[in-house]
């Protein structure tokens, strides 16, 4: 399994959640792929968010769900021109505040979890106020904020 060490990911290293979320990717046998912040793993969640059918970021890696490799750039080729749309609309900060980024979006969530001193911790938390920690990440998420002309991808 690709995996960069680092600065960025020493206090998901150190809290348990790269360890749980890759023990957890390996046991499945789960496609993944390396990125500049993340690892993304193509397939489901572990079973703390079972039922979620939308990417799930544990520590620093993806996982999603949706398809593959192909359907994933297939979606941030679709965020592109939504980001388009909506500057054009509406300028500038709203397309980079208010547009889809879907590898932004979860990046926010592996910072999230490395304020936690245990995974545990944080999963639990995300788990009793999920709203809190979506409106922190991107506003266009879970449908707090669609502007008009700009659809989801």
């Amino acid at each position: 399994m690709p995996y960069t060490s680092g600065p960025k990911r020493a206090a998901n290293d150190r809290n348990g959640s790269n360890y749980y979320a890759t023990l957890y990717a390996l046991i499945l046998s789960l496609g993944c792929r390396g990125d500049w912040f993340q690892v993304i793993c193509f397939g489901p969640p572990p079973t703390v968010f079972i039922g979620q059918n939308r990417p799930v970021t544990v520590g620093d890696l993806l996982f999603y769900d949706s398809g593959s490799a192909s359907t994933l750039e297939e979606e941030l080729v679709c965020e592109v021109r939504q980001r388009l749309i909506l500057r054009q609309r509406y300028g500038a900060e709203i397309a980079s505040s208010k547009g889809p980024d879907l590898l932004w979006h979860e990046q926010v969530h592996s910072m999230q979890w490395s304020r936690s001193s245990r995974w545990e911790v944080f999963a639990a938390s995300y788990l009793k106020d999920p709203h809190r920690y979506e409106s922190e990440a991107n506003l266009y998420w879970c449908g707090y904020e669609v502007y008009p002309g700009a659809s989801r991808c």
